[in-house]
């Protein structure tokens, strides 16, 4: 059984930002994507544009809440654009 490809999981995380306190910037999100992109699924060879949208859907809404929260963290711009989620 495999476990949830989630972006704390993601095994580039810690090279593609080394200090964790970094923002995250947009390239990141473009390789974390491009990672996820190529994951299997529970029962396919590939995660199915729905398990993408949620995925990517879900941390596109983290970027936006600690944004509305104004958390000191959070990055200047979400850094998902809705052109990032599969139709």
């Amino acid at each position: 059984m495999s476990r949830p490809q989630r972006f704390a999981s993601w095994d580039q995380l810690a090279t593609a930002v080394p200090d964790l306190a970094a923002p995250m910037r947009r390239h990141h999100i473009e390789d974390y994507r491009s990672w996820l992109a190529a994951r299997p699924g529970e029962r396919t060879a590939r995660l199915t544009p729905a398990s993408l949208a949620h995925r990517l859907g879900t941390l596109r809404m983290f970027f936006v809440r600690i944004s509305d929260w104004d958390w000191p963290e959070a990055p200047t711009r979400v850094p998902i654009i809705p052109a990032d989620l599969p139709r």
